[in-house]
């Protein structure tokens, strides 16, 4: 029996986090587990007030409750809903990854800690550097959230053709990252490709798969 590398995290290293007050949660939740087979045991849930924020305090309480619950080989989180959407200055989402850390409320453009799980070749980011990755299944009806996973589920194994846009554009600020722009470029190369551009907007293309601008 031949045994490939995995090249990517599956439905058995994803841990559903859902919170049992919000019932658009719930239900986000039981779709998505449902379209993306996700076991019973991978489904986490934890009980609070849904609101656009919470405070320090009361996401360590959630998380703690989420880290005893969650299964040992669960390498990422999926947020089943849409608020809270942060904890004080930080993003729900890092938070749940790296924990919370005053450090990342960077007023005035300072930089934010550096993640050890950026540019790493790791396809285990919490058993080798401690980091799950979470993103959110943010939507603000049942039927926004089924369309998102919808689409997501259609995409799998399609390979869709089409171009990378990478936009240098006059706020300085918010084009910082352009150095870094013939890195991707050669990174890519062969797979994707990558279009540098020095404009303030991308009009008229009908072959975007990535879009990355700052004004």
């Amino acid at each position: 029996m031949l045994c490939f590398p995995a090249w990517a995290l599956d439905h058995r290293e994803l841990a559903l986090v859902v919170n049992t007050l919000d019932p658009l949660s719930v239900e986000i939740g039981k779709y998505y587990a449902r379209k993306r087979k996700i076991d019973f045991q991978n489904v986490v849930r934890v009980a609070f007030e849904p609101k656009a924020a919470l405070s320090k305090e009361e996401f360590e309480l959630i998380k703690q409750q989420v880290d005893e619950q969650v299964r040992p080989q669960v390498q990422a989180f999926a947020l089943a809903w849409a608020a809270p959407w942060r904890v004080e200055c930080m993003s729900i989402t890092s938070a749940f990854a790296f924990g919370f850390d005053p450090a990342s409320c960077a007023w005035g453009c300072k930089p934010t800690p550096f993640s050890r799980y950026f540019a790493s070749a790791t396809r285990a980011p919490y058993a080798e550097l401690g980091i799950r990755p979470a993103m959110a299944l943010a939507a603000a009806s049942l039927e926004e959230a089924k369309a998102l996973i919808d689409r997501g589920v259609a995409a799998d194994g399609t390979h869709p053709e089409g171009a990378a846009y990478l936009l240098i554009t006059p706020d300085a600020a918010r084009s910082v990252r352009s150095p870094g722009y013939l890195l991707a470029r050669r990174v890519a190369k062969g797979r994707i490709p990558v279009k540098v551009l020095q404009q303030d907007t991308l009009t008229y293309r009908t072959d975007v798969l990535f879009y990355f601008t700052g004004a």
